[in-house]
């Protein structure tokens, strides 16, 4: 008789446990999940999110996605069949998150040189290393390039038209570049590898290694000496970066890294893994990337902002929200705000190896390496962020350069679409003009829009 209400008991009690359960569960959710809702410009875009960017996809739609999901940072990318826009997206507990990420339409990059320039300055005056003899050119009015001294290159650093600082092929001698010329700079020290750089208010800062100096325009200042061994640095408007060598290294793959101010006070340090450094203009950010990660930090190591590419080339700010980089052929707008990574261009048979924006943000110049059976060759190209650029400059990169006959014919594309060229005699000029006039009209070019002038013979 007594069986009966044992058995409702018995349901009952696992009825409260149930609910219990189911309780427990929902309230868990509840304190440890959030909503995050994606929208995109185009209803064809596919949005994928991911827990990290080498993991599966968690869940993808196309024009729009709303997801519940445990609290944590996600990585979302956008995509089209041509570019991509990527971003870490945080869901939070009990709250409901909303990103807009749009997709922007590829720019093709315009030829420039069909060879390799670097440490270009792109303002009112335009300057450039040239790969091919490691010289400083610059270019005229008329768009020509000519050489501005005999010295051979390896990194220059800019802060305008009017003042330029550059090191030697042999890493001992340190240069002034000016628009009167260049000339030797006195150091107050002698070594063979100098380091220094250049800041956008125009404070030089040099190291033997051992000791850091600075100038203002005038005498060196010493502000600094440190026990290890310093290999690099980098200026910003207000601090300075020092990458030290330990000895011995606590660990290979990592850098001990300073940041002191311009006199002489250590600010802050960390030994950080880091191939490539760049200031933001106005000074308060500092971009490393590494093997593992790319990361935004303030002038005390915190870190601000994580890019969703790691191992990334050519750190360069654009602006102080914008930062650029290379990722194997493509090229990236890191922003800092939205902390969205846009695709800005894909190059064909290129890596990307040098980012230098012009001075009014309005271009941007790229050092590219081809690849395939090329490889190991350069050319310079450009985007222009805000116009188009006409179809015919496109075709004039294809055809050219070409020999014919006895002349070679170029082009140089800085200031104006130029056409160059090189006759075995000079007495030939005309004659390997008229050909490459000839050349180009063939493919359906119109001449007068192009300058055709005789290249020196070196």
């Amino acid at each position: 008789m007594n069986a009966q209400p044992n058995i409702k008991r018995i349901l009952l009690l696992a009825t409260v446990v149930l609910v219990s359960i189911f309780l427990l569960w929902w309230l868990w959710q509840y304190l440890h999940t959030g909503t995050i809702t994606i929208t995109t410009n185009d209803k064809n875009n596919l949005i994928e999110i991911r827990q990290d960017k080498a993991s599966k996809d968690i869940k993808q739609a196309k024009g729009s996605l709303k997801l519940s999901l445990h609290t944590g940072k996600y990585y979302v990318v956008v995509s089209n069949r041509a570019s991509s826009t990527t971003q870490y997206t945080l869901a939070k507990a009990r709250q409901a998150s909303s990103y807009k990420i749009d997709v922007e339409n590829l720019i093709e990059p315009e030829p420039v040189l069909p060879y390799g320039a670097y440490n270009i300055l792109a303002g009112p005056q335009i300057y450039y290393v040239s790969m091919k003899d490691n010289l400083l050119y610059k270019i005229d009015r008329g768009g020509q390039p000519a050489t501005s001294s005999k010295v051979d290159f390896t990194k220059i650093k800019w802060q305008n038209e009017n003042y330029g600082a550059g090191i030697n092929d042999a890493g001992d001698k340190l240069y002034r570049i000016s628009n009167s010329g260049v000339t030797a700079v006195g150091l107050p020290f002698e070594s063979n590898l100098i380091v220094f750089d250049l800041s956008k208010n125009g404070v030089l800062v040099t190291s033997d290694g051992k000791s850091v100096y600075i100038s203002s325009g005038g005498a060196f200042n010493k502000i600094y000496s440190s026990s290890e061994k310093i290999t690099d640095i980098a200026i910003g408007d207000s601090y300075i970066l020092l990458a030290t060598l330990k000895a011995p290294a606590k660990n290979n793959d990592k850098q001990s890294f300073k940041i002191i101010n311009l006199q002489g006070k250590v600010q802050s340090a960390s030994d950080i893994s880091a191939h490539d450094y760049a200031w933001s203009p106005n000074g308060k950010y500092l971009a490393i990337t590494s093997n593992s990660s790319t990361t935004i930090y303030d002038t005390s190591f915190k870190v601000v902002s994580h890019l969703p590419d790691a191992s990334v080339v050519a750190l360069t700010w654009l602006n102080d929200n914008a930062l650029l980089y290379g990722l194997g052929s493509n090229l990236f707008s890191y922003n800092l705000q939205t902390t969205q990574s846009s695709q800005l261009a894909a190059l064909h048979g290129a890596s990307i190896s040098g980012i230098y924006p012009g001075q009014d943000g309005s271009q941007v110049y790229l050092l590219e390496q081809t690849t395939g059976s090329k490889a190991h060759s350069f050319m310079t190209t450009r985007l222009n962020l805000n116009k188009s650029v006409p179809q015919y400059i496109y075709l004039y990169g294809l055809l050219l350069p070409v020999q014919i006959y006895n002349c070679k014919v170029s082009y140089v594309n800085f200031s104006q679409p130029l056409v160059s060229v090189l006759p075995s005699s000079s007495s030939a000029s005309d004659s390997c003009i008229q050909s490459a006039k000839t050349y180009l009209a063939k493919d359906g070019l119109d001449v007068n829009k192009f300058s055709f002038y005789p290249e020196p013979s070196s």
